[in-house]
């Protein structure tokens, strides 16, 4: 459930208009993640709030090693270790843009439903992907390590520092793209496993 758009704010009018397109075309739109509520997550699209049922991510602890031996805790403090450990992912993730695809939405009724899914069905594979050819993707996911593009349902990947020939050292490729963007990447390579969640190795083709 989404909160009530101000009477008669055009900003907002605006907004639900720009939703609702998205809404038609089937096209993921760019949120920013609020909170969490049982296995809720609460969303903020310009002003206008949705939800998330079941929202999935994942975490990666890294365990130190310790040079040392170390005194060896009970089951108890291992997992308030952990909760404690998830809570601070959760509250790390508070503010952080997400690609999502409505679901549904009711302006009338100040509804809004999105999903993680971005595709309602994947019909491509990874094995139908040329090595040497250039496609069409979509950026779902940029950081300092890396960007992961959506092709049609299935995921590649390129590293996010660039060798640039007119400047010194490497050019930070997430500075200067954004969640969403539509780019044209080569495919390099494929995973052993072309199940994996990220099968395809990209090259960026132009910034």
């Amino acid at each position: 459930m989404c909160e009530a758009p101000g009477e008669n704010d055009p900003r907002l009018e605006r907004q639900w208009n720009i939703l609702e397109e998205h809404y038609r075309q089937n096209k993921p739109i760019v949120a920013r993640l609020l909170g969490l509520t049982d296995h809720t997550m609460f969303v903020d699209i310009e002003g206008i709030r949705g939800s998330i049922d079941h929202f999935v991510y994942g975490f990666t602890r890294q365990v130190p090693v310790e040079k040392e031996p170390s005194v060896e805790r009970s089951k108890e403090e291992e997992e308030a270790s952990f909760r404690q450990f998830v809570q601070q992912s959760w509250n790390d993730l508070t503010g952080k843009e997400i690609l999502l695809r409505i679901v549904e939405l009711d302006k009338a009724k100040n509804y809004l439903q999105l999903s993680q899914k971005l595709h309602i069905k994947v019909t491509a594979t990874a094995e139908q992907f040329t090595i040497g050819h250039v496609y069409t993707g979509m950026i779902i996911s940029i950081n300092s390590a890396r960007v992961i593009v959506d092709l049609d349902g299935i995921q590649g990947r390129f590293l996010s520092r660039k060798i640039t020939p007119d400047q010194p050292g490497f050019l930070d490729l997430s500075t200067v793209l954004r969640l969403g963007q539509e780019i044209g990447v080569r495919v390099t390579g494929m995973q052993e496993d072309v199940r994996s969640h990220c099968p395809l190795i990209l090259s960026l083709e132009n910034v």
